[in-house]
């Protein structure tokens, strides 16, 4: 396989990987809202720190969003290795908030499988986003 059909494989992989991530994150928003809904206790989402939490949701889903698209376009050394660091930042962020529901006895059940697959998925994008920013070997690519 010659280097530019490498490297299209890489670029298709993220950019799956990235929309993954949203569909994903997604379907973690939506089962807190249904739990919510359930529960009738959509007070807690109407709360400072529901307000906060939903801010936060809308910033990632942006990201994984951009992500999407920005690794098909820009192909530098410098972008590759952004990637892997917002991908690393994303699995580590979700599994120490995982572990931190556990720890307090707020873990959400309904949707535990949805957020073991997110960090699943992420685990073997982030392998691929490694191996694509390290397939690099030109310096024009650095800039």
């Amino acid at each position: 396989m010659d280097k530019a059909t490498k490297e299209q494989e890489y670029q298709n992989f993220m950019s799956a990987g990235w929309l993954a991530l949203l569909g994903i994150s997604v379907m973690i928003g939506l089962s807190e809202l249904v739990t919510a809904l359930i529960r009738s206790s959509l007070i807690l989402l109407a709360s400072p720190l529901g307000q906060q939490r939903w801010g936060m949701f809308c910033i990632v889903i942006s990201i994984y969003a951009l992500m999407s698209v920005l690794v098909r376009l820009v192909n530098h050394i410098w972008f590759r290795w952004v990637n892997v660091a917002l991908f690393a930042f994303a699995i580590i962020f979700g599994i120490v908030h995982q572990i931190i529901h556990l720890m307090n006895g707020t873990f959400n059940s309904n949707s535990a499988i949805v957020d073991i697959a997110h960090h699943v998925v992420g685990i073997i994008v982030l392998i691929q986003a490694v191996r694509w920013a390290r397939s690099s070997g030109s310096p024009e690519e650095y800039w």
